[in-house]
């Protein structure tokens, strides 16, 4: 025998005309034909939705930074506040350290000075905030504004 040997289905030989017979008798071959057909708009459909989904999605990175622009330069403007605050508490206790040491050297054993003295140096440092609190006064403040 030579190589040029159909296929066989029972010992009967098979061509690409039987074969498509076939799929035509058994009423598939419509559904083949648009399926195929159809196919291109589908995957135009498809390649469109993609296109959409990107579009969306580049919106939303570009709203993302815009928002995170936006609490940058709010949390840069607390700080600011914070910043210049801690400054003034700061000359506010040298001007309180001066006016106490010169009414006790008007009038040494002044009660009213020995108190001051005592508020200033023990009991006030306890009631300014710490670094932690001052980050979290930050965030609020962002957050306010």
């Amino acid at each position: 025998m030579t190589g040029n040997h159909a296929p066989d289905l029972f010992g009967l030989p098979i061509g690409w005309g039987a074969i498509f017979g076939f799929i035509n008798a058994l009423g598939i071959g419509a559904a083949i034909v648009a399926w195929i057909k159809n196919r291109g708009g589908w995957r135009k459909i498809d390649i469109d939705a993609e296109e959409r989904m990107r579009a969306e999605m580049w919106k939303d990175i570009e709203s993302l930074k815009q928002s995170k622009d936006a609490q940058s330069r709010r949390m840069t403007i607390a700080e600011a506040q914070i910043a210049g605050q801690t400054i003034q508490i700061g000359q506010q206790r040298f001007v309180l350290t001066l006016v106490i040491d010169e009414l006790e050297r008007v009038s040494p054993g002044n009660s009213v000075a020995r108190q001051a003295r005592v508020l200033l140096r023990e009991i006030l440092p306890s009631a300014f905030t710490s670094p932690e609190e001052i980050g979290h006064m930050a965030e609020t403040m962002m957050k306010v504004d």
